[in-house]
């Protein structure tokens, strides 16, 4: 059995195959079909993105909110005493500080029903993995490597792909920028915050930026994780026409994507197209 296609679906395109209604009125109906049966016949094995999904769930209005309410909790643990080679007592201690996502709410019913119909299907989620950040269910996410090099490796390539996006303008830098705009203008943020600009990006004074930086900021890490997997096609129907060039998924990236990256970025209809090569 030959190997299967390995593909990241951007949200505009994985709730159009999995849900029978959005897909019967789809204008790409004939190709998301195809897709779905490449998917059911193991020729295609489907991900998508965590943080797409985690994002999606708050509502646009409230997601300034939302980053605004994360708190972080502190717990300490000593180790029991122990003597060092020279005789001297011992005692390790250990500070773990966490954030809490304890206001993050429940999925609305269409995404949850949507999702449910997706992991059925096959897919599975990956991530950028940020320190402090959301996860969802373990098991709902692609296999961890089995041995340290490979995946040291692709947490590499994720890191490195990450990295190069938010210097070129575009994933986490526009919420990173106005982050750290609000923590320039407000001592009182900078404290509250520790300044950390992705908690400081609700006190940034623009709500409607908010939203679009958190956005462009989703778009980057799945391609970032797309890439650190190095699965062979991102399928997606964005170009960025709305965030312009802060987009990584603006037209104008496209060959940068493909000559730095080795990033294939098709529509559903290049992708059925493939399978009938």
């Amino acid at each position: 059995m030959s190997t299967p296609m390995s593909v990241t679906f951007d949200s505009n395109v994985w709730e159009s195959i999995v849900d029978p209604a959005k897909l019967a009125v789809h204008a790409d109906a004939v190709a998301l079909g195809e897709i779905r049966r490449a998917i059911e016949d193991k020729r295609v094995a489907a991900y998508l993105s965590d943080v797409t999904v985690l994002l999606e769930s708050i509502r646009k209005a409230d997601r300034g909110t939302f980053f605004a309410d994360i708190k972080t909790a502190t717990r300490r643990s000593e180790d029991a005493p122990s003597v060092d080679p020279s005789g001297m007592p011992v005692i390790k201690s250990t500070l773990t500080i966490r954030s809490v996502f304890d206001h993050f709410p429940r999925p609305h019913e269409k995404l949850s029903s949507a999702l449910e119909r997706a992991f059925a299907l096959g897919f599975k989620l990956i991530k950028v993995p940020r320190i402090g950040w959301m996860r969802l269910n373990g098991e709902l996410y692609k296999p961890l490597e089995t041995d340290e090099g490979s995946l040291g490796a692709r947490l590499n390539r994720t890191h490195h792909a990450a990295t190069v996006f938010e210097a070129a303008g575009c994933g986490a830098a526009w919420a990173t920028k106005l982050g750290e705009q609000a923590i320039a203008n407000d001592p009182q943020v900078a404290a509250r915050t520790n300044r950390n600009p992705f908690f400081a990006l609700p006190y940034c004074g623009d709500q409607a930026a908010i939203s679009e930086a958190i956005a462009e900021w989703a778009d980057g890490d799945a391609l970032a994780a797309h890439y650190g997997h190095g699965h062979d096609v991102f399928c997606t129907l964005d170009r960025g026409r709305g965030a312009g060039t802060q987009s990584v998924l603006h037209s104008s990236r496209r060959a940068w994507l493909e000559s730095d990256f080795g990033i294939a970025i098709l529509t559903p209809v290049e992708l059925a197209e493939r399978f009938r090569l």
